[in-house]
């Protein structure tokens, strides 16, 4: 096995580390705004953070947020829609490896045997980096769950569907108007209602804890009301990182669905991120059943949308043994 450099070290996060960490994430192109502190601690109450720093002399060259989810497992993060180790730049896979065995070797001497990761996919990056991927192959982590996401690729000039061509001419019909809001009690009265008598759920967060984050990190979400007559139609709260627009929640009224709000929201929304080079609607899973609501994908999937994997995985900790002979 050819030997890393041995200045390399690791560290469980305090909060002292903070600033280096979120300057870390700020100015990174593999990252997401998610896996800054101030997101990741709006419900820091739920679950025990074990997130790591990983150093290279005295420089940060990589992080990782993790929580415990029990005595045998830790997840890469239970509050996050993704978690995976976020690399500086230039870091030589050899390093990484090296980092990799440090890892897993202090969660092991702790007891713990699983750890369960939920990897960016690359359209959400600004550059790609299959690092973590090329390692979690040879350890032979296990994929546990795929979920397909819908995703616009604005440089492919997809067309719309015929469907979705008819809808925005039924919708420019109406007095439509859309604008950002900072208030989102309304539109989140609406979402609650919708997913309360579809699905019998809540949204993910609470009124005060989208408010909360969205004053909080207003670079990064957003809310998007249109208006049918003045009365609030639909909304879509976007969540923007580096390359992509990610519609976070979406919600229509009854008339708004009748006209087609949503729809000719949507189309103005990706008028107005035109910079940005994917456009997202997320997973459309139903994961009590584990199933696809079809109909919800095949809105998605008529803007022109293409399947995207976001990939569960779970990996045993005591197989940092594999990493040994992967070098010559």
């Amino acid at each position: 096995m050819t030997k890393p450099s041995t200045n390399l070290s690791i560290s469980v996060f305090e909060p002292s580390n903070q600033a280096e960490w979120d300057s870390f994430i700020v100015n990174n192109l593999t990252s997401h705004f998610m896996f800054s502190r101030a997101y990741m601690e709006h419900h820091a109450a739920r679950f025990k953070d074990l997130s790591f720093l990983f150093w290279q002399k005295n420089s940060l060259v990589g992080v990782l947020p993790l929580c415990v989810q029990s005595e045998a497992r830790v997840v890469s993060h239970s509050g996050l829609s993704f978690g995976e180790i976020i690399w500086k730049g230039g870091l030589g896979l050899l390093q990484k490896g090296a980092f990799w065995r440090l890892l897993l070797t202090f969660l092991a001497e702790r007891g713990y045997s699983e750890m369960y990761l939920k990897p960016l996919s690359n359209y959400q990056k600004s550059t790609f980096d299959d690092s973590n991927s090329f390692f979690l192959a040879c350890l032979e982590a296990k994929i546990v769950l795929q979920e397909a996401s819908l995703v616009i690729d604005e440089q492919a000039h997809l067309q719309l569907h015929k469907r979705k061509q008819r809808n925005l001419k039924k919708a420019i019909r109406s007095s439509l108007m859309w604008q950002f809001e900072d208030n989102y009690t309304a539109f989140w009265a609406l979402l609650t209602q919708n997913l309360q008598s579809k699905h019998k759920i809540q949204p993910t967060h609470s009124l005060a804890e989208i408010q909360f984050l969205a004053n909080t990190l207003p670079a990064n979400i957003r809310l998007a009301c249109a208006y049918n007559d003045g009365t609030l139609a639909a909304g879509i709260v976007v969540f923007l990182n580096q390359k992509t627009v990610h519609c976070q929640y979406i919600a229509a009224s009854l008339e708004g669905k009748k006209n087609a709000v949503l729809d000719w929201l949507v189309q103005e929304l990706r008028a107005f991120y035109k910079s940005f080079r994917y456009f997202s609607f997320g997973v459309s899973s139903l994961r009590a059943q584990q199933a696809v609501n079809s109909n919800l994908h095949k809105w998605k999937e008529e803007f022109g949308a293409q399947t995207a994997l976001h990939s569960h995985l779970l990996l045993d900790i005591h197989a940092s043994y594999r990493l040994d002979s992967i070098w010559r």
